[in-house]
C-alpha cells in the first residue's frame, strides 16, 4: 500500500482490491463462497493500511466497498446532545487514521465515526491513544462531537484535541478531566482546521473506543 501511495497509485490499488474482493465474494478463487469472516479480516487489514499511508482516494475507496460490513445503527447510535444552531456537518468524504489496531477493532467502520449513524475502532493499549480526522477540505471550524461506545464511558477520562491547518503544527482546541460520553466542544471563531486529533492522555495503559467524532463547519 505504501508503495501505491508513494508512487501516486492509491487508486490503483483499492480500485484492484475492491474488485478482487467483490469477485471472490461471489464465488471464490476455487469456485466457493469465501469465509465471511476472512474476506472482513482482509478488509481491515487493507483498510489500516491505507490509514497508515495516510491517502484519502484509497481509504475512501476500500471503506464503501467494505459498506456491506458495516455495523453502523443509524436508530441507536445517534447522538442525543443539542447540536447548536447554524452548525453545519462536513461530509463524511476525508479519512480517519488511528493510532493502532487491534484484534477487536473495526476499520470498515472507521469512516462512519465522521457520519450520524455512528462508526467504531479500537486500539490497543497506549499511554496516549489517539484517533485523527483529516478532512478533504480545510473548513472554518463551527465545532465538534465526540462520543464514547456503550459501555465505555469509564474509559477516556482525561481526554484532549486539537486542530492542525498542515497536519504538523497542532493547536489545542479543548481539554477535560473527565469526558463525558457525548463531548460537545465549540470552536473559538476563526478556528480553521483540516486535521482533527482526538487523544486520551492515561496514566496507564489502556483502550480508545469512540463511536462519533462529528465535525461541523460553519
Amino acid at each position: 500500500m505504501k508503495n501505491f501511495v508513494e508512487n501516486g497509485q492509491a487508486d490503483v490499488f483499492s480500485n484492484a482490491f475492491a474488485k478482487v474482493a467483490q469477485q471472490t465474494g461471489k464465488t471464490g478463487t476455487s469456485g466457493k463462497a469465501p469465509d465471511p469472516k476472512k474476506l472482513k479480516e482482509a478488509y481491515g487489514k487493507a483498510i489500516y493500511a491505507t490509514e497508515t499511508a495516510r491517502s484519502i482516494p484509497a481509504f475512501q475507496a476500500l471503506s464503501k466497498a467494505a459498506a456491506s460490513f458495516s455495523g453502523a445503527n443509524a436508530t441507536n447510535n445517534t447522538v442525543k446532545a443539542s447540536i447548536p444552531q447554524g452548525w453545519k456537518l462536513v461530509p463524511a468524504d476525508g479519512m480517519v487514521r488511528c493510532s493502532t489496531t487491534s484484534q477487536w477493532d473495526s476499520p470498515w467502520d472507521h469512516i462512519n465515526l465522521l457520519r450520524p449513524c455512528g462508526g467504531a475502532q479500537h486500539t490497543d493499549k497506549e499511554a496516549n491513544p489517539n484517533v485523527i480526522v483529516e478532512l478533504k477540505n480545510g473548513v472554518n471550524l463551527a465545532g465538534l462531537v465526540v462520543t464514547k461506545r456503550d459501555g465505555n464511558e469509564n474509559r477516556m477520562k482525561k481526554m484532549e484535541v486539537s486542530t492542525s491547518t498542515d497536519g504538523a503544527t497542532w493547536f489545542p482546541l479543548a481539554a477535560t478531566e473527565n469526558m463525558p460520553k457525548e463531548w460537545v466542544i465549540t470552536a473559538p471563531e476563526g478556528t480553521k482546521a483540516k486535521w482533527i486529533k482526538v487523544e486520551a492522555k492515561n496514566a496507564q495503559p489502556e483502550f480508545m473506543h469512540l463511536r462519533h467524532i462529528l465535525v461541523y463547519e460553519k
